[in-house]
């Protein structure tokens, strides 16, 4: 019998896929401040939002219409304020403020006021305190957005009056003008936010679309490339890239859009290959993105955290969700504002114009979420056992474990009922196994935990048994067999091959063998003669790809020839060979 197989500790000999309904992320605490000014005509307090790590502690930074507000996150279910540096200009008409930390500083603007300012925080005597060690206006005065690309070390920021402007901030503490845009060498339209990585910058135009940029020398950029028309197109508000670069994914700020992908590869031909959307309502509008990793995390008005699986960036596949704001849904701007989903701990923050910070327990990246056999090259025989590990996914929950089932080419397969860990490898024996018509097919394990489910799969195939070889002539117990016979038998089945044998002792058979030979026909022919007046076996292996059964022993004796050379016809008697 065949059972032979081969086992690999690794991942890429078979293919994974997964698929979830959206899971709720669960929250771990939320902080507002209600004696906060609210606006005049949005009825809100707060804004963006970002997140640091300083001395060990993870920590938030919210604004607010009166000033950006240190978070910490020591205990995420008791997210305390630990430290607030009023802003500039706060008052009822303060909407916008901005918030970016790099090297243990923080860096704000606000979009309103004429008293507002650029100031710079310095986070390092955190937890105990902090210091703001730059308020200036020599440079900004009101932003709508900043971006830092800590690559070169640079700050923009956007919507600075009209104005794109570029700092370097070398000396974290001393920013340098570099350049204003547009300018006298370089007509840059309004830009509402940005993201820019090494001096390559993807500027968000508002009606004028999406530019992308090489700041290198700053006093003379370079346009590498523009979308101005695309499909669903609105006020080009925001956006981020993937990790590889390839794709940019775009927020246009109006309601009813969808979120953009933009395949980048090639900035001289930006083209959107996909959209996507949560589909909750008609109105609905992302506001800003995030990626970690595989993940897409979304801010939208009224709806909250919103979270695709964008492993692959053509086909976003919705993952997640949390929702800030109780209230109804309208076309106006109301509830999750910013999204910060990348702190080490995988703690989400998100701010919301009316509730204040928002903290989350992070999902499981998809790679995590994944169940797979460890094997390769399988070839056995129907109704085989095959004994293999199988991974589960560390992405799994803990608190409910993980259910697993198994299919072979669609047909559900038995196996022992278990409840597993995230992370476990386990060995599964999966008995009496169909055949698969001598094909490759999918044997696939599908994992459960309630919220998530995955699947995973490897090619095996699974021969089927030929049948038993029924032998036919000469019978058993024939008498008077020529010395020259020919032999047949009866069997089934497709791709098989036999191997006639042919012995002079029934007890001793292997032993004994005279003849043995393979055919795929159901007949065999001897090409030398048999001795007269002698008992003789034979029998017939049918062997499928390895798979064999084995036919009963038959017996004969062959022609009796006197001392004259004529046949004898006495009185003899053959006993046939028993059954088995």
């Amino acid at each position: 019998m065949k059972s032979a197989f081969t086992l690999f500790a690794i991942l890429f000999c078979s293919s994974t896929m997964l698929w979830a309904q959206p899971a709720e992320m669960p929250l771990l605490g939320n902080w507002h401040d209600d004696d906060l000014i609210l606006t005049s005509w949005l009825d809100s307090r707060y804004n963006d939002v970002w997140g640091f790590v300083m001395n060990g502690q993870e920590y938030a930074a919210i604004g607010s219409t009166e000033a950006t507000h240190i978070i910490g996150l020591a205990d995420p279910t008791q997210p305390q304020e630990v430290a607030r540096v009023n802003g500039a200009y706060m008052g009822t008409n303060l909407v916008h403020r901005d918030i970016k930390e790099f090297n243990g500083y923080l860096y704000c603007v606000a979009d309103e006021g004429s008293t507002s300012t650029l100031q710079i925080i310095d986070l390092h005597s955190l937890p105990d305190s902090v210091s703001l060690v730059y308020n200036s206006n020599e440079f900004v005065i009101t932003s709508h957005n900043l971006f830092i690309d800590t690559a070169a070390h640079r700050l923009y920021a956007v919507g600075a009056q009209g104005k794109t402007k570029v700092m370097d901030i070398s000396n974290p503490v001393q920013p340098v003008l570099l350049a204003s845009y547009p300018n006298a060498n370089y007509n840059l339209p309004y830009v509402h936010d940005a993201y820019i990585n090494d001096n390559i910058g993807y500027m968000n135009c508002a009606n004028q679309g999406l530019w992308v940029v090489d700041f290198t020398d700053p006093e003379n950029p370079v346009t590498l490339g523009t979308l101005t028309d695309y499909p669903d197109q609105g006020y080009n508000h925001s956006g981020w890239i993937t990790d590889d670069g390839n794709y940019y994914f775009l927020c246009d700020e109006t309601h009813g859009m969808d979120i953009k992908v933009v395949d980048i590869s090639d900035p001289s031909d930006l083209t959107v290959v996909a959209q996507f959307s949560p589909g909750l309502w008609d109105g609905e509008i992302a506001h800003n993105v995030i990626v970690r990793g595989d993940l897409l995390y979304a801010s939208y008005y009224y709806n909250g955290v919103q979270v695709w699986d964008v492993s692959d960036p053509t086909q976003p596949r919705y993952w997640g969700y949390y929702d800030t704001y109780p209230g109804p849904d309208e076309t106006f701007y109301a509830g999750n504002w910013g999204i910060y989903p990348l702190l080490p701990s995988n703690t989400i923050l998100a701010s919301d114009m009316q509730g204040g910070l928002f903290v989350m327990a992070g999902l499981p990246q998809p790679a995590d979420i994944a169940v797979q056999p460890l094997v390769s090259d399988v070839e056995l025989c129907e109704g085989e056992s095959l004994l293999l590990p199988v991974a589960i996914g560390n992405g799994f929950s803990t608190a409910t474990g993980v259910s697993l089932s198994a299919e072979l080419a669609g047909v559900p397969l038995d196996i022992p009922a278990m409840t597993l860990a995230p992370g476990d490898t386990i060995m599964v024996e999966l008995t009496d196994l169909p055949e698969t018509a001598d094909t490759l097919a999918a044997l696939t394990f599908f994992a459960n935990d309630g919220t998530f489910q995955a699947e995973g799969s490897a090619e095996i195939i699974v021969h089927p048994m030929p049948a038993v070889p029924e032998l036919q002539s000469p019978a058993n117990g024939a008498v008077s067999v020529d010395l020259l016979p020919s032999f047949e038998w009866a069997s089934s089945g497709s791709n098989i091959t036999y191997l006639f044998q042919l012995a002079t002792d029934s007890l001793n058979f292997d032993n004994s063998i005279l003849v043995e030979a393979s055919t795929s026909d159901n007949s065999f022919s001897l090409s030398q003669y048999l001795e007269y007046s002698h008992y003789y076996y034979w029998r017939v292996i049918a062997d499928n790809s390895g798979c064999i059964t084995e036919s009963d022993i038959a017996g004969f004796l062959t022609t009796m020839i006197d001392a004259t050379g004529e046949q004898f016809w006495g009185e003899i008697e053959v006993y046939p060979v028993p059954a088995r």
